[in-house]
């Protein structure tokens, strides 16, 4: 199976001053790269942390899944950063003029955004985890540059991302998973089956793949070798699960017992309760359960749901295959 693959080399110049003795990383827990979906306007999946529900009919149509990466730290202490993003499935594959520089990501209208910690500003400018709100309360980018070309060779995206970083090597919003530090799009194919299909970081070079994730201190460098002086970062990739649809008690199949649960929960929701489906899974326990919303209008999961879930279930247990797209018409 071919793999599309996705080369990065990103190229931080942060401040030489001596960091604190909690900046100097000791193990895969106190810094990660993560990759998370990240939810858009009528997008037809369902992002939670480090994995995607697709649905049904987003799957067999084909879309479009925004994909951020994330550094999960309080402090920076890295200079050069390299590696190489790959897809497990043709399925799935990188779109290369969405990637997002957050040097000149504007929007029409000032959007208010509130940090963790409680720290409010309004700005034109995508935050990202470099930036800062300076003492005028006026949202800034820390000095920076991307730019980004495909790849014919390999069919992949590469680019390069460098910042020059005038205060302190900390991240925006005390830690930087609050604000992406790179965004790009994921294309789903058309006819894309249930199933898991994952984004992940290529670890280790070889003879044929001499590209490899590198991370490079100002400790020290060669053309040959990094030394991870100063952190062991761990790698947090992003899973794409395409749902069959209608599973609202996630038991892994769809079935009557998914229309009753549904009935149940309209009827205490209707009645003025809060019911839940899945205790600790309720985002994705809707998910499932609102196959109407499948369509792309958003709507309450009520009896129409559950009527369609038991047509879902009478065709597959007849042997034929149901669909989604002529169940709902």
């Amino acid at each position: 199976m071919k793999i599309q693959k996705i080369t990065a080399a990103f190229a931080a110049v942060l401040m030489m001053q001596a960091l604190p003795a909690n900046a100097v990383y000791q193990s895969q827990d106190e810094i990660a790269f993560a990759l998370r979906g990240m939810e858009t306007e009528n997008c037809g999946y369902l992002a939670q942390g480090n994995t995607v529900y697709l649905s049904p009919i987003a799957a067999k149509e084909g879309t479009n899944v925004r994909m951020g990466m994330f550094i999960e730290a309080e402090y920076a202490d890295f200079s050069i950063i390299e590696m190489e993003l790959c897809s497990t499935s043709p399925a799935v594959t990188f779109v290369p003029e969405s990637f997002h520089n957050p040097t000149d990501n504007y929007t029409a209208d000032k959007t208010t955004y509130v940090t963790e910690d409680g720290l409010e500003f309004s700005t034109r400018l995508k935050p990202y985890c470099f930036g800062y709100v300076n003492s005028s309360d006026v949202y800034v980018h820390s000095s920076a540059g991307s730019y980004g070309n495909f790849n014919e060779t390999n069919d992949g995206f590469k680019m390069m991302w460098y910042a020059s970083i005038s205060r302190e090597a900390a991240f925006f919003g005390n830690r930087s998973d609050e604000f992406s530090f790179i965004e790009m799009d994921l294309a789903v194919a058309p006819e894309t089956a249930a199933g898991e299909y994952s984004v992940y970081f290529h670890s280790e070079p070889t003879a044929d793949d001499p590209y490899g994730n590198t991370f490079i201190t100002s400790d020290e460098s060669t053309a040959d070798k990094t030394i991870y002086a100063d952190f062991i970062p761990a790698f947090k990739n992003l899973k794409i699960t395409a749902v069959s649809g209608g599973d609202a008690n996630l038991d892994g199949v769809t079935d009557a017992a998914d229309a009753a649960a549904v009935l149940i929960y309209a009827a205490a929701k209707g009645a003025g309760g809060s019911p839940v489906l899945v205790q600790g899974q309720e985002e994705l326990s809707c998910f499932n359960a609102n196959v109407t919303a499948y369509m792309g209008t958003a709507d309450e999961i009520d009896a129409k749901d559950a009527s369609a879930i038991l047509q879902y279930a009478a065709i597959d247990g007849s042997g034929d295959a149901p669909d989604w797209g002529e169940i709902l018409q």
